[in-house]
């Protein structure tokens, strides 16, 4: 059975769904979104015409564009979690890679989080440091202990992660426009974009796991 999750994003019948999924299978591997049209209807209310990709952070540079979906209250993305840093870590090593987190906020607390790693970017973090605020972000949900804007804030100090607080409206528009393009329907999931026509989508752990392996190696080897 599906688990509704309601939560207040400043509109009250703004409603998002954390869906477990319909088969065993999938209900292992990815957290679904059946209602992912109520995320676009949340953030669109910023009234931001044409979203610009350019306001969402990344990392690394190159001819090739790995988007990462995610959420920090996702079980599967939290498992997943472990595997995905040192594959990020080398994939920034390696270069040739343009890495954007996408996060979605599928759990009554995931927004918040998300707020505080966009703080993170902002606050100036490099590639070693926004992955490690994202693996602090992660265990921080995982304990479930951590649910206010002040002991989040206060958790991240602790850990000695740099944040700077800024206005969102528009970068919420913008990872809208992301998962609308991509069409995102669970977490996690990964796009790798090689090219316009060589586009690739990655659902679970591990069709993520070897999608990464596979730019991995094409990364070193772009011949092949």
């Amino acid at each position: 059975m599906d688990n509704k999750i309601r939560r207040n994003f400043g509109r009250k019948d703004s409603v998002l769904y954390h869906d477990s999924g319909r088969s065993s299978v999938i209900r292992k591997t990815v957290c679904s979104i059946p209602a992912v049209v109520a995320l676009m209807v949340f953030l669109s209310v910023t009234s931001f015409a044409v979203a610009e990709q350019s306001l969402v952070p990344s990392y690394g540079a190159g001819k090739y564009e790995l988007f990462v979906f995610t959420d920090y209250f996702c079980p599967p993305c939290q498992e997943l979690e472990a595997d995905m840093e040192p594959a990020l870590r080398r994939l920034l090593a390696t270069g040739g890679v343009r890495v954007t987190f996408v996060d979605v906020p599928l759990h009554q607390y995931s927004l918040l989080y998300i707020k505080y790693f966009l703080y993170a970017a902002n606050g100036g973090a490099k590639n070693k440091d926004i992955l490690r605020a994202r693996n602090i972000l992660f265990s921080l949900a995982k304990s479930n202990t951590v649910t206010t804007e002040d002991d989040l804030a206060n958790a991240l100090r602790k850990q000695r992660v740099a944040f700077k607080p800024y206005d969102l409206k528009n970068v919420f528009a913008a990872l809208t426009e992301i998962v609308r393009k991509h069409n995102i329907r669970s977490t996690p999931t990964c796009i790798v974009k090689y090219s316009d026509t060589d586009v690739r989508k990655y659902i679970g752990g591990d069709e993520i796991k070897k999608g990464l392996s596979l730019l991995q190696t094409h990364l070193k080897n772009p011949q092949r």
